[in-house]
């Protein structure tokens, strides 16, 4: 059986022998989306407006998006935000690919989350994250959000509400929400809730909910589900476009299995470790205890994150655990996620960043 898999900006193909299996839908490939019409149908009202993309790691075609609004709103006072979050700032040539004309035509204001004084306070949550939003987004008179849809790690499905927390917010608030990624108590490591799919009892996506209903300014989301750097589906519901990924994009298997091969999906996907890594928390609810998996992320660019490598170096999950409780960094419940999947599983990756050092230790 002949299969290839995204690794970076290639196609790496592999010959499979002996008992084998793809998981995989055929009609993936069938879905058809009316960009244009969609886009159509958007009222941009008022005059001065800000429009908000995520950042260059994911694969939303902003600059097609702008392409067919610009007639609408060339006329008009317009911002783009990059809704980064706690990710590096993207490069000129990189924005430049991702926005084209655009990033000369409209302001760009990347979210910068370590720099306090961007930031204003707009209230505090009931878990009591303190939301802090980029000033320039607030003083728009109408904000329009484009995202990407897709399954996250600890807040069930990424879009929606991230497009503002992390998107746009302060180191504070990115850090304070995200803490809900633990159990209250923290000797007891992540909070069950917080995984994969799960929306229902998840802290962090409820505390993410409650920022929206804290947002003075109008604003609205539109949530895009993309396959092979194409959308194939579009909706200003966040519920609608998570049951769409469900009835399509989720597999369900009779057994699981002794090994697994998985990909990122090559670039953006697996730019760094932090980003790649998914593919391997994506795919092991279908392996058995012990089994192996086989990881293609290049990680061209390492880890993606300091506090990643150092927790990583604590080299034990109960020293991950101790920290995190005493002093909680975004990445480091990270850490916990991949240590948590390294006691179950034997993980193998192909990858071409430098882990040594770093996965030395027992986890």
């Amino acid at each position: 059986m002949n299969i290839t898999f995204g690794y970076g900006k290639e196609q790496i193909p592999l010959i499979l022998e002996g008992k084998s299996q793809i998981l995989d839908k055929e009609r993936f490939d069938n879905f058809f989306f009316d960009l244009k019409d969609f886009l159509e149908k958007i009222d941009f009202k008022g005059n001065k407006l800000g429009i908000i993309f995520p950042d260059t790691t994911r694969p939303l075609p902003a600059k097609e998006i702008l392409d067919l609004i610009y007639p609408r709103i060339k006329d008009k006072k317009v911002k783009i935000f990059i809704a980064s979050g706690t990710h590096r700032k993207p490069s000129e040539e990189e924005l430049k690919k991702y926005l084209g004309v655009f990033l000369e035509k409209f302001e760009i204001i990347i979210n910068e989350p370590e720099k306090e004084d961007l930031y204003e306070r707009i209230g505090k949550t009931e878990r009591g994250t303190e939301v802090e939003i980029l000033k320039e987004v607030l003083r728009q008179e109408e904000v329009f959000c484009f995202t990407v849809c897709r399954p996250h790690y600890y807040a069930g499905f990424s879009g929606g509400r991230k497009i503002f927390v992390p998107g746009v917010a302060s180191y504070k608030t990115i850090q304070q929400n995200h803490r809900n990624v633990l159990d209250p108590d923290p000797k007891k490591g992540k909070n069950k809730k917080a995984v994969l799919g799960v929306l229902e009892g998840n802290p962090v996506h409820s505390d993410m909910n409650e920022v929206l209903k804290l947002i003075p300014v109008p604003y609205n989301i539109f949530n895009f589900v993309i396959l092979n750097k194409k959308i194939i589906y579009g909706s200003p519901n966040f519920e609608e476009a998570v049951e769409f990924l469900r009835n399509n994009f989720e597999i369900k298997v009779e057994e699981r299995f002794d090994n697994l091969i998985v990909s990122s999906g090559g670039f953006p996907f697996d730019l760094n470790f932090i980003q790649g890594h998914k593919c391997l928390e994506h795919s092991v609810g279908g392996l058995k205890e012990g089994g192996k998996i086989y990881g293609f992320i290049e990680a061209k660019e390492g880890f993606g994150s300091k506090d990643l490598i150092e927790f990583l170096k604590l080299g034990s999950i109960e020293k991950v655990k101790k920290e995190l409780g005493e002093d909680f960094k975004v990445y480091g419940h990270t850490a916990l996620t991949i240590l948590l999947k390294a006691k179950r599983f034997d993980i193998n990756l192909h990858t071409k960043f430098n882990s040594k050092g770093v996965f030395s230790q027992s986890p």
